[in-house]
């Protein structure tokens, strides 16, 4: 059985898909498909194709909380 920390590592090792991260993510595959090749959700090459590591989307959702709620500071 694998403890927290090999889940931990695994999950952030983990390679998506733009199908499987529009799926996570809960947006249409284009949308995520055009953020991916935009650079601004960050991906590696594998092959011909681009993958996004989990952690790499955890980051990048992090800074966009961020960004929403200084714009949201702005508005008050």
């Amino acid at each position: 059985m694998l403890n927290s920390e090999n889940n931990i590592r695994g999950e952030e090792e983990e390679l998506l898909t733009i199908s499987r991260l529009a799926a996570v993510m809960g947006v249409d595959r284009s949308w995520a498909s055009r953020k991916v090749n935009s650079g601004e959700i960050p991906s590696i090459p594998v092959g011909s194709q681009r993958r996004v590591p989990r952690w790499a989307l955890k980051e990048w959702q992090q800074g966009e909380t961020k960004r929403v709620l200084a714009l949201a500071g702005n508005l008050v």
